[in-house]
């Protein structure tokens, strides 16, 4: 006679097992997914999650480093022009709505041209890195220090008056002069620094509409007259 119900059951269960034992997923009637297990599932996901996480951290730890490294002149380990002129705008923006004192050095390096003819170009590379090691050394952790130029780095000094900058660049220009450039063959190539400074003070209100671009022009101007004047350092100060 025809099977019974029960024994219809018995026959699923039993072909269930045996595809299981030949390595075929067992199909659950409800959901029609393999082994459709809550508590498996979960665990898979914390597998995938624990792979997956670390690889994501590292992935922003590189992108990380790439955005740091894009704000780095490769050559002095100093900012490169694009980074030092975001923290002048930021620092600019900062001491006139505070309206506290703020000053900036524009150092440059002098008789680049005759330095590269007679010792090459490497060497004058190694006078840039030399001076920018000198600059890091004398900035305070709040100053700014960043390649502005081929020849020329810019110091931004938060909080000091013109006369203040005037000191750093004496301190920065003292030590390049007497140490000097040892140079592979024997012998120290000596080399001096000019500067100039523009400062504005505390006394705000007179020059509100002082931007980055002006301060630049002005501490340009002032290291123009002091390489003409052969004073070295030449000074600009506005409300200081």
């Amino acid at each position: 006679g025809p099977p019974s119900r029960g024994r219809l059951y018995r026959a699923a269960g039993d072909a269930g097992r045996v595809s299981a034992r030949q390595g075929r997923p067992i199909m659950d009637l409800e959901s029609n997914m393999p082994d459709s297990n809550p508590a498996s599932y979960r665990q898979a996901q914390s597998c995938r999650d624990r792979i997956r996480n670390p690889l994501n951290a590292i992935a922003l730890e590189v992108n990380r480093a790439q955005e740091l490294f894009a704000m780095y002149d490769h050559l002095t380990g100093l900012f490169n022009r694009r980074a030092i002129q975001l923290h002048l705008h930021a620092e600019l923006d900062r001491a006139l709505r505070q309206k506290a004192p703020l000053s900036l050095l524009l150092l440059d390096i002098d008789d680049r041209e005759n330095i590269s003819a007679q010792h090459g170009r490497a060497t004058f590379d190694s006078i840039l890195q030399l001076v920018a090691g000198v600059v890091d050394f004398f900035r305070r952790p709040y100053d700014w220090a960043g390649r502005w130029d081929d020849d020329a780095m810019l110091l931004i000094l938060p909080g000091a008056r013109g006369q203040a900058a005037v000191q750093v660049f004496e301190r920065i220009q003292s030590k390049v002069t007497v140490g000097g450039l040892l140079l592979p063959a024997g012998g120290v190539l000596r080399f001096s620094v000019s500067a100039g400074v523009a400062s504005v003070g505390a006394f705000m209100d007179v020059i509100s509409d002082l931007d980055a671009d002006l301060l630049i022009a002005q501490a340009e101007q002032a290291l123009a007259q002091a390489k003409q004047m052969g004073t070295r350092c030449g000074y600009y100060s506005a409300g200081d």
